[in-house]
């Protein structure tokens, strides 16, 4: 049995995949479609899309907190930063289309410049040191894409903690090792997505994962290797 893989690359399809490849399949290929609705995920919407029009108050105090901290952050950087509006509008100047290591692929900026290279990312859950590497390739996605479209490199990108006050600085655009360390690691995801490698990684996020019902069913697929 042969199935269709998604014919453009994002940072949250590497990121799934290079966690759980099951859960890639199941997300991606199967397109399993779950009901679960997460608090913590709406009310990080509602953040994005509060930043997004330039409104920095909330009646709620945590995300009040966050749209706060946002509008100190954009105060300390360039003026009139380009921000994403919502995955809906089909003008979202901050979704950007391109190749990356020869796949089409797609990303968004929560903010950047066209004429200053540095761009960002708001973040409303808690930083993990564990998943660093995680951040390392959504950079490494934009950049790629911010430099077939602006004809350079970002300089800088980094990755807004706004409930904790946090701030992570990619590391692979500056650093040539750890690009490609980071370059590496894309290349062997693309390649066993290709090669249709959906084996289980059985670890502690199995506990959160919405999909876990759908992960013990036996697909019949000569492709899993559990």
């Amino acid at each position: 049995m042969t199935y269709s893989l998604p014919n453009v690359i994002s940072t949250s399809q590497i990121n799934t995949y290079r966690h759980c490849p099951r859960k890639y399949f199941l997300q991606y290929v199967l397109k399993i479609k779950t009901d679960t609705k997460s608090e913590a995920l709406e009310a990080g919407s509602r953040v994005h899309a509060s930043i997004s029009s330039r409104i920095f108050k909330s009646d709620i105090p945590i995300e009040h907190l966050m749209l706060t901290r946002a509008k100190a952050i954009l105060d300390m950087y360039p003026p009139n930063p380009i921000l994403e509006t919502t995955y809906e509008d089909p003008n979202n100047p901050g979704r950007f289309h391109g190749n990356v290591l020869g796949e089409r692929a797609i990303g968004i900026f929560d903010f950047h410049w066209s004429d200053i290279p540095c761009a960002g990312d708001w973040k409303t859950g808690k930083f993990d040191p564990r998943y660093t590497e995680s951040y390392e390739v959504q950079a490494y996605i934009l950049n790629e894409l911010y430099k077939e479209k602006y004809n350079r490199s970002l300089t800088g990108f980094s990755f807004e903690f706004l409930k904790f006050g946090k701030i992570y600085n990619a590391t692979c655009l500056s650093g040539s090792e750890k690009r490609n360390e980071i370059e590496e690691a894309l290349k062997e995801a693309l390649e066993n997505i290709n090669l249709c490698k959906f084996n289980k990684c059985k670890g502690p996020l199995c506990n959160w994962c919405d999909l876990i019902e759908y992960c013990k069913k036996d697909f019949g697929l000569d492709l899993f290797t559990v």
